[in-house]
């Protein structure tokens, strides 16, 4: 009995540069099972205001830098920095859930047969199946 879902999955929310000052913000969405099989897909796209990208090309996390300029606590755990801007109408579930769905699509029955998980030397050893 093994207590690791299988499927795993992870988010991993970033920023990229634009021209600067400004960043851009958006979140990678990745599943991955016991066989190697991959499935990612990235959220939308949004500009991060001047005085919030500042604050984290001085190195604040987005979250803390969200918390400090709107005087918000936590905001990560809720709404996220897009549901401030966009005043609740996009929030950061909403942000994730297509994104989450996409990531799935090796995994779903009408094309799991389609997407094979990777073989040989050059993929990294944690994505190749085990062996035997």
């Amino acid at each position: 009995l093994s207590l690791e879902p299988d499927p795993g999955a992870g988010v991993l929310p970033t920023t990229s540069p634009a021209p600067r000052p400004q960043l851009m913000s958006y979140a990678w969405i990745v599943v991955l099972d016991s066989s190697g099989k991959l499935g990612k897909a990235r959220t939308a796209t949004f500009s991060l205001p001047t005085k919030l990208s500042e604050l984290v090309h001085q190195g604040m996390e987005l979250g803390a830098a969200d918390d400090q300029l709107f005087g918000r606590v936590n905001s990560k755990q809720g709404s996220g920095t897009v549901g401030h801007l966009t005043a609740g109408l996009v929030t950061r579930r909403h942000l994730y859930h297509h994104a989450c769905l996409l990531a799935l699509i090796p995994f779903m029955e009408c094309s799991r047969a389609l997407y094979t998980p990777p073989q040989g030397p050059d993929v990294p050893r944690e994505t190749q199946p085990p062996s035997g």
